[in-house]
């Protein structure tokens, strides 16, 4: 982060803001608080934001940041490590929402996706089911470091894993192995979703018996297994237990997922904390040589009933 200078502004911030979303997606999707916080700076006329998406567009962006006169960046989403230490290079300051960088010296803000995992274990292991199998997300890195596979679990979902297996531990939980989810993509990835419908009922069937719980990675997964299920005659909760993580209200097209006791995050409060640790650099606080910060942002449980299963012993 060494470099960086305060400046005096007698304008608005000019401020950067990658997204994940298209059209189609930006007022009905996970991202949509956090692109709409920042949206609504600009209206506000507190920032002059130019917010450019999808993550296609985000690798193109990169040449508009070494020309245009931006002072700050934000990505929201964002997961290519090597993308994000080609951003940190521009030397200007810049949070990363949703994602805690491994490499790049930035600030960030993300959920406490480790803690959630784990307080989601206990509460499971408390109500006695035993068997939990964790769905994961796994995803095609756009631009992976060299040599590495570009086919990785996301970030997020690995520490909700971590959290999972550290809060049954001590207790008789026994969580199954994992469980990869593709997300979408071209080439091997195009039928990824189908053949990861496939390939649970398929796990599901070697193993005799389905578990006490199954717990996803986030509401679209949840989705996709509850189809799953129906196509098996099973139900939740009467067959067995189902939880996830992340529902959003705003999203009127997944109905579904809106019944499932999931633990939930707040991305505006993540976005507000984004915006202030921005806001403090661009504004002469924390020099830009000191330790990038990065908070954390807790998790609830959200019941919805769909945890009340008794399994048979």
């Amino acid at each position: 982060m060494a470099g960086f200078e305060p400046r005096k502004f007698t304008r608005p911030h000019r401020i950067l803001v990658l997204h994940p979303l298209n059209a189609a997606e930006v007022h009905q999707a996970w991202a949509t608080p956090m692109v709409a916080h920042f949206a609504n700076l600009h209206r506000q006329g507190t920032i002059d934001a130019q917010l450019v998406g999808p993550h296609a567009g985000q690798f193109r962006a990169l040449n508009t940041v070494k020309t245009d006169d931006f002072d700050g960046i934000v990505t929201i989403g964002l997961t290519s490590e090597q993308y994000l230490a080609e951003l940190a290079e521009r030397r200007l300051p810049m949070v990363v929402l949703d994602h805690k960088p491994q490499s790049a010296a930035v600030d960030s803000v993300c959920f406490n996706n480790q803690l959630a995992g784990e307080n989601l274990a206990k509460r499971i292991a408390s109500l006695g089911l035993r068997e939990i199998l964790y769905v994961s997300r796994f995803f095609r890195d756009a631009k992976p470091a060299p040599g590495a596979d570009p086919i990785i679990e996301m970030p997020a979902s690995a520490e909700r894993r971590i959290g999972l297996l550290q809060g049954a531990a001590g207790s008789a939980t026994m969580i199954w192995p994992l469980f990869p989810w593709y997300s979408g993509g071209g080439g091997i990835l195009a039928d990824a979703k189908t053949d990861s419908r496939w390939r649970l009922a398929h796990t599901i069937r070697q193993a005799e018996h389905w578990p006490d719980c199954i717990v996803t990675v986030d509401y679209s997964v949840a989705e996709e297994v509850v189809g799953l299920l129906a196509e098996q005659g099973l139900s939740v909760p009467r067959n067995l237990a189902l939880a996830t993580f992340q529902v959003f209200p705003h999203c009127d097209g997944h109905a579904p997922a809106h019944q499932l006791s999931h633990m939930q995050g707040d991305y505006l409060q993540m976005a507000e904390v984004g915006w202030r640790l921005l806001a403090a650099r661009l504004n002469g606080g924390p020099a830009r040589s000191a330790e990038p910060q990065s908070f954390m942002v807790d998790m609830k449980f959200a019941d919805h009933g769909t945890l009340n299963f008794t399994p048979a012993r």
